[in-house]
C-alpha cells in the first residue's frame, strides 16, 4: 500500500529527522489556518498576546510564524550539516526570494513606513527559510516529500470544512454577534455575512479563493492516492475523486472571486496544453491570448477592474518618479496623493507585481522577472515530462502567481509560505549526487547560521507587539475579537463611569476600558507617557503614539464632562491631558510625514487647545497636500474657516479651495459609473445639476475676489471640465 510504503520509511528515520519533519509538516498544517490574515490587519495586535487568545482567534502575529521558521531552518541544519551537490545544482528556485529581500533595502532607506517595512523583511526571511528547510530536508530523502504534500493537503480540508462550516452555520452567527455585541461595528463583515461572502481563514473572500486555487492540484492528486489504496477500478477512484473535490469546487464558486475563477481557468489551460506538443501547445496559448484580448473591452468595464487600474497606475508613477524605488508601504501615502478624488484609499496595490515594482523599483522589477522566469522554465522542463505529482504542484502555483496580479496574495502570510513551499516541492530533472566538500558544506552552514540568529530580532519584536497589545487593553479594554467573526468572546459588560463606556473590569476594580477607578491619579498624563516611551523604546511604530493621543483626549473629555456636571476636576491635569494629546500626535506626524490624515488630527488638537488660526490652517494645508481628497479635512477647514471668520480672521480662499475640492469629490460616483459605462442614476444627475449650478457662484466670486489665483482658477476648471464631461454622458 503507498500510504504504508510512506509510513514505514518514515519510521526508519532517526528520531531527530523524525521530530523535524513533523516540526515542519505541523506548520505547514497550520499556516493557512492561523496566518490567514494580511499581515496589515492582524487581529491579536489588539488582544493579549497569550496563548488562549491566539487559539481563540485564530489569528496569530505574523512573527509567531517566522520565529518557528527560523527555528525549522536552525534544527535542519544541525540534523543535516552536510550539504548535497543536488542541493546547490538547483538553488536557483530561491534566487528570487533572495532578490527580493535586496530589493527592499534601496528604497527602504529613504521610505518613511519603517513599521511596513519591518514587517515586510519579516515576512520574506519567514518564506525564505521554511522553504529552505524543505528544500534540505526533501534532498535528503526525497520519499519524504510526499509527508509535505500530505501536511498541506490535510491543512487544505480543515479550510475547506471551515468554509462549508462558514456558509451553513458561521454566517447566521457572525450576523448575530456583530448585531448583540457593543464592541463591534464593522458593518464590511455584516454584509459579507449576509451576502454569504465565503472568506473562512480569511479577511476577504478573494484571500480565501487564492488559497483553494493554490492547493486544488494538490488536493486532486492526495486524493486520487489515498483512494488507490482502497479501490482498483479507475472508473471508480474518478468518480470518488470528483464527488470528494466537490467541497472544494463548492466553497471556490460561493467566494464568487471572478479572479480567482479567471485565474484558474488561465492556469489550467496552460498546465493542460503541456502534454501537446509544442506547435499545439503554442496554437492553444496563442488562442488563450487571443480570448483574453477580445475579452478585455468587457472586463475593463468591472469596477474592481477599474480600481485596480487606477492602483496600477499610481505604482507606474511612482516607479517613473523613483525608479531606484520609494520603499515598502509608501504606496498608502502616493495613492493618497494621486487617485481619483473621492475613491476609497487603500494600503496596497492589489497586485503583485505593481506592489513590487512600484515601491521598490528596477530591484523589484528584477526579482518580479526572476519569478516569472522560473515559472517559464519549468513549464519547458515539465513538457518533456509524463503527467505526475509536479504538474499538480504546478497547476495550483500557476493559478495563484496569475491570481496574485489581480489582488495582494503576495502579502498574506498563510498562503505564501504553502506557495514557496509548493515550489521547492517540485521535484528537478538530472539532480546530481554525492556531497559537497567540509569547506563548501561549512561556509554555507555558516550563512544559514547567520540567517537563523536573526530569530533573537523577532523574537525581541514579538515582546514588542506583546507589550503594544497589553497597553492598548490598559487603555482601551481587552474584549478577544476575531476580525473574521467565527467567534466574539466578552462577558457581561458593566457601566463605567469614569469613561461612560460599557465595558468589564477586573479583579482589582479597574475598567478595561481606561484603566482607572474615576481618579484622573490612577491614570495621570505622566504615567501613560512613560508607558507610551517605553513602547517606544522598543518598536518604531507610529500607532504607539496616536494610540495614546486618542487615550489623553478620553481622559480630558471624560474630565470636561464630570466638570459640565458640576463635579470638582483637577483642572491643571485635565489641561495637561489635552497638551499630552497634540504632543502625542505631533510624535506621530514626525513618524510619519506623508501620511496626510495625521495632520487632520493634529489640527483638531491645536483647535481645541486654541492655537493661532494660522497654525491650525497651515497644519489642515499640510495635510490637504498629502491627501488633497480627505472629505474630513476639507469640511474641517470650512468648519474653522467659518469660525475664524466670525473672530475677525479671514481664510476666504482656503475655503473656496475646499468647497472646489468638495465638488470634485462629490461627482466620485457619477465619474466611475461613466468609466464602467452605466447610466448615471436620478440621483446623480440631480447632483450634477447642483454642482453646475454652485460652480456659477463660485465662478462669480472668482471673477470679484480672485480672478489673479491661477491655483483657484485651475481648480475651478477642472470640476467645470468634469461636468461638462458627465452631462455630454446624461
Amino acid at each position: 500500500m503507498w500510504g504504508l510504503r510512506v509510513l514505514d520509511h518514515y519510521q526508519k528515520l532517526k528520531f531527530a529527522e523524525r521530530g523535524l519533519i513533523l516540526c515542519i509538516s505541523v506548520l505547514l498544517f497550520f499556516c493557512p489556518l492561523y496566518f490567514g490574515l494580511n499581515f496589515g490587519q492582524n487581529a491579536v495586535e489588539l488582544s493579549p498576546l497569550d496563548l488562549f487568545s491566539w487559539i481563540y482567534t485564530s489569528a496569530w502575529p505574523l512573527q509567531v510564524l517566522t520565529i518557528a521558521s527560523l527555528c525549522c531552518l536552525l534544527f535542519t541544519i544541525v540534523v543535516y550539516p552536510q550539504r548535497l551537490a543536488k542541493e546547490v545544482q538547483n538553488i536557483y528556485i530561491f534566487v528570487p526570494w533572495f532578490a527580493l529581500l535586496l530589493a527592499l533595502f534601496p528604497g527602504g532607506v529613504s521610505t518613511t513606513e519603517k513599521a511596513f517595512l519591518n514587517q515586510y523583511v519579516t515576512h520574506v526571511v519567514m518564506v525564505f527559510s521554511l522553504s529552505l528547510s524543505v528544500w534540505i530536508v526533501v534532498n535528503q530523502h526525497s520519499k519524504v516529500r510526499i509527508l509535505f504534500v500530505g501536511a498541506i493537503f490535510c491543512g487544505a480540508c480543515k479550510s475547506i470544512f471551515n468554509g462549508v462550516y462558514q456558509y451553513f452555520y458561521g454566517f447566521q452567527q457572525n450576523v448575530q454577534s456583530i448585531q448583540q455585541s457593543s464592541l463591534v461595528d464593522l458593518g464590511d463583515f455584516k454584509g459579507r455575512a449576509q451576502e454569504t461572502l465565503l472568506y473562512a481563514d480569511f479577511v476577504l473572500s478573494n484571500s480565501y479563493a487564492a488559497h483553494l486555487v493554490l492547493v486544488f492540484g494538490i488536493f486532486l492528486y492526495m486524493l486520487t492516492h489515498i483512494l488507490k489504496s482502497f479501490v482498483v477500478d479507475n472508473k471508480r477512484i474518478l468518480m470518488w475523486t470528483i464527488t470528494l473535490a466537490l467541497p472544494l469546487v463548492f466553497c471556490l464558486l460561493i467566494t464568487r472571486s471572478r479572479g480567482a475563477f479567471v485565474a484558474f481557468f488561465i492556469a489550467s489551460v496552460i498546465t493542460f496544453s503541456l502534454k501537446f506538443k509544442a506547435s499545439k501547445r503554442y496554437s492553444v496559448w496563442g488562442a488563450l491570448v487571443l480570448l483574453m484580448l477580445v475579452s478585455y473591452p468587457s472586463l475593463s468595464k468591472i469596477g474592481s477592474v477599474i480600481v485596480r487600474g487606477e492602483y496600477a497606475r499610481v505604482s507606474l508613477e511612482m516607479f517613473q518618479e523613483k525608479p531606484l524605488g520609494a520603499g515598502m508601504g509608501e504606496f498608502r501615502n502616493d495613492y493618497l496623493l494621486h487617485k481619483i478624488p473621492g475613491a476609497e484609499g487603500t494600503v496596497l496595490p492589489h497586485n503583485m507585481s505593481m506592489s513590487i515594482i512600484g515601491q521598490n523599483g528596477i530591484s523589484g522589477l528584477i526579482a518580479f522577472a526572476l519569478f516569472v522566469g522560473i515559472f517559464i522554465y519549468l513549464s519547458k522542463v515539465l513538457a518533456d515530462e509524463e503527467w505526475g505529482l509536479n504538474h499538480f504542484i504546478y497547476w495550483g502555483l500557476l493559478a495563484w502567481f496569475i491570481h496574485a496580479q489581480l489582488d495582494f496574495n503576495f502579502f498574506i502570510p498563510g498562503t505564501l509560505a504553502t506557495f514557496a513551499v509548493m515550489l521547492a516541492l517540485i521535484k528537478r530533472p538530472n539532480e546530481m549526487e554525492g556531497a559537497l566538500g567540509k569547506r563548501w558544506s561549512s561556509g554555507i552552514n555558516i550563512l544559514l547560521l547567520c540567517l537563523s540568529a536573526c530569530v533573537i530580532l523577532f523574537v525581541k519584536d514579538l515582546y514588542s507587539l506583546h507589550r503594544f497589545s497589553l497597553t492598548h487593553d490598559k487603555f482601551f479594554g481587552a474584549a478577544v475579537i476575531d476580525y473574521r467573526f467565527a467567534k466574539v468572546g466578552n462577558t457581561s459588560l458593566n457601566h463605567c463611569d469614569y469613561c461612560i463606556e460599557e465595558i468589564e473590569q477586573d479583579n482589582l476594580g479597574y475598567c478595561l476600558s481606561c484603566g482607572v477607578l474615576g481618579d484622573s491619579k490612577y491614570m495621570s498624563a505622566e504615567s501613560i507617557v512613560e508607558e507610551c516611551q517605553v513602547l517606544d523604546a522598543l518598536m518604531e511604530r507610529p500607532d504607539i503614539w496616536k494610540m495614546a493621543s486618542k487615550k489623553f483626549l478620553i481622559m480630558y473629555f471624560r474630565q470636561k464632562n464630570i466638570q459640565s456636571q458640576g463635579g470638582i476636576v483637577d483642572e491643571v491635569a485635565m489641561e495637561q491631558y489635552l497638551l499630552e494629546s497634540e504632543r502625542s500626535m505631533e510624535k506621530a506626524v514626525s513618524a510619519e510625514p506623508r501620511y496626510g490624515v495625521n495632520y487632520m488630527t493634529l489640527a483638531e488638537l491645536q483647535f481645541q487647545r486654541k492655537k493661532s488660526p494660522e497654525l491650525v490652517m497651515e497644519t489642515l494645508q499640510k495635510g490637504l497636500n498629502l491627501a488633497p481628497d480627505s472629505r474630513r479635512g476639507h469640511n474641517l477647514v470650512l468648519s474653522y474657516g467659518d469660525y475664524y471668520r466670525r473672530l475677525g480672521v479671514d481664510f476666504k480662499k482656503e475655503v473656496l479651495s475646499s468647497h472646489l475640492k468638495l465638488e470634485e469629490i462629490s461627482l466620485a460616483g457619477p465619474r466611475f459609473n461613466r468609466l464602467r459605462g452605466r447610466e448615471l442614476t436620478v440621483e446623480e444627475m440631480q447632483k450634477i445639476d447642483i454642482s453646475s449650478n454652485k460652480m456659477k457662484q463660485i465662478n462669480l466670486l472668482l471673477l470679484r475676489e480672485f480672478k489673479n489665483e491661477k491655483e483657484l482658477l485651475i481648480q475651478y476648471e477642472k470640476v467645470v471640465k468634469l461636468l461638462e464631461q458627465l452631462k455630454e454622458r446624461v
